[in-house]
């Protein structure tokens, strides 16, 4: 067929409803427009031949998260476990506390005087674990904060002397502990017993002054105690006193 006019020589001639084979094919892989022109992002991923994600997927995908999330939140937690006491060593250093000491243990049969140097520069607490009251009675005003059914009141008289040469902030609530037989330790009971009434206030002891009183605690009816501790600077010291009792 001799080429007509515009049409290039040699292009091939076009059969009979081709161009119309051909626009239906466009349309047909054209994926179709919503009313408005909007197509949701699930329809836009598979016209570009991706899946969304199926429930399942997207479980796994948080759960993944979490495990992450909480991996990193442990790390963390230990090296602030780890920077802690470095930073506790820096703090007492600029305040002029005296560097951490290794641990020391000082031990005195009961009645005897235990000498204890504090953090501070200048603190020193000549502590003595005076007597002991196996089964104490609380004050009548505090009777209804006795010891619980199958527990007794344990009491220990102490006595504080600061033989330093700065005030010493007494705590003998937290400083003091008593252990049993059986390993296990025991805190104050925050209760007055009769004839050994607790440490009050003032809570500082200047240099060359001393208090006496008494902290009790609630242990087992049945339990030996076999030690009294003391620990000072409200028992973050690495100084201790111990009063091993006979059984």
């Amino acid at each position: 067929m001799q080429a007509g006019y515009g049409e290039p020589p040699g292009s091939p001639e076009e059969e009979p409803g081709a161009r119309e084979e051909l626009e239906s094919q466009g349309r047909q892989a054209r994926a179709p427009m919503p009313q408005g022109g909007y197509m949701p992002p699930a329809r836009q991923l598979r016209a570009m031949g991706y899946e969304p994600l199926s429930a399942s997927q997207r479980r796994r995908i948080a759960r993944r998260g979490i495990i992450l999330a909480s991996s990193l939140l442990l790390g963390l937690l230990i090296l602030l476990a780890v920077l802690a006491p470095i930073m506790q060593h820096l703090v007492n250093s600029e305040n002029g506390a005296a560097p951490l000491p290794s641990q020391v243990t000082k031990t005195a049969p009961l009645g005897s005087p235990i000498t204890l140097t504090g953090l501070s520069a200048g603190e020193q607490v000549t502590v003595t674990a005076v007597r002991i009251i196996n089964s104490a009675t609380p004050v009548p005003s505090e009777s209804f904060l006795g010891p619980p059914s199958g527990q007794r009141l344990y009491a220990v008289e102490f006595r504080l002397d600061n033989t330093g040469t700065i005030a010493y902030d007494e705590n003998a609530g937290v400083e003091a502990t008593v252990i049993d037989t059986s390993g296990k330790s025991y805190t104050d009971a925050l209760v007055d017993a009769v004839g050994c009434q607790e440490f009050g206030d003032p809570h500082d002891i200047a240099p060359g002054t001393s208090q006496t009183a008494c902290v009790t605690f609630d242990v087992p009816a049945t339990a030996t105690i076999r030690e009294i501790t003391y620990i000072p600077d409200g028992g973050q010291d690495t100084r201790t006193g111990e009063w091993p009792l006979s059984s």
